[in-house]
């Protein structure tokens, strides 16, 4: 399911970074809109509603320190 749920997230335009990972958060993405209500838009629309996804935790990064 895992697998499944990141092949549907790359699917996404807004969407620009998926990957899987251990830990408590098995797949991290980066996601760029255009304003905080977009994006409660596609996390509670597009990525709430795929199959097998049961818990968002959102992070904001306030400054990018490394590239």
């Amino acid at each position: 399911k895992l697998l499944e749920v990141a092949q549907k997230l790359r699917n996404f335009k807004e969407i620009r970074y998926v990957a899987t990972s251990t830990g408590d958060h098995m797949i991290m993405t980066e996601i760029w809109t255009k304003d905080g209500k977009e994006l409660t838009r596609i996390i509670s629309e597009k990525i709430g509603s795929i199959e097998g996804v049961r818990k968002i935790c959102p992070a904001i990064i306030l400054e990018k320190m490394k590239k």
